[in-house]
């Protein structure tokens, strides 16, 4: 894909998003929407976020667009030192925990081969990238990408 054809994508993206800042939906539904906006403007096989939470001090999958996450056990205790499992993986965590974007093969990341039988985990590559809110991590922002994008 040529830089100007992906420029275009970017900003039909961050467009996108930024018209639901009037939105009246919860939480869960502005995801959702924002996930949808990356996956469709991007033409990505899927996006998902994992939000923090303060009482487990765990990060785990919030909203998903795309493929199936639904089914991933997984978990990430990056405040605690504890391992992570499932579909969260030790670069998920370095995100978080020092607000940086990283990137790594698919078959890495997601547990279970969902992409084995269609051969896409030889082409595709998973983003983390950190969600802040007043420099505190929240979340991440996980960007299911081919590697050629």
């Amino acid at each position: 894909m040529s830089n100007s054809i992906l420029k275009e994508k970017l900003n039909n993206t961050i467009i996108g998003i930024f018209g639901l800042s009037n939105t009246k939906a919860n939480i869960e539904g502005i995801l959702n929407q924002i996930l949808y906006i990356i996956k469709d403007s991007l033409n990505i096989p899927a996006a998902f976020i994992c939000l923090y939470n303060n009482i487990s001090k765990s990060l785990s999958i919030f909203s998903q667009a795309g493929f199936d996450t639904a089914n991933i056990n997984s978990s990430c205790y990056p405040k605690i030192g504890r391992p992570c499992t499932g579909a969260i993986t030790e670069k998920c965590a370095v995100a978080y925990g020092k607000s940086e974007v990283c990137s790594e093969d698919i078959q890495n990341v997601l547990y279970g081969n969902r992409f084995a039988a269609s051969d896409l985990a030889e082409e595709m590559s998973v983003i983390h990238v950190p969600l802040l809110s007043d420099n505190t991590g929240t979340g991440i922002l996980h960007i299911i990408v081919p590697k050629k994008l």
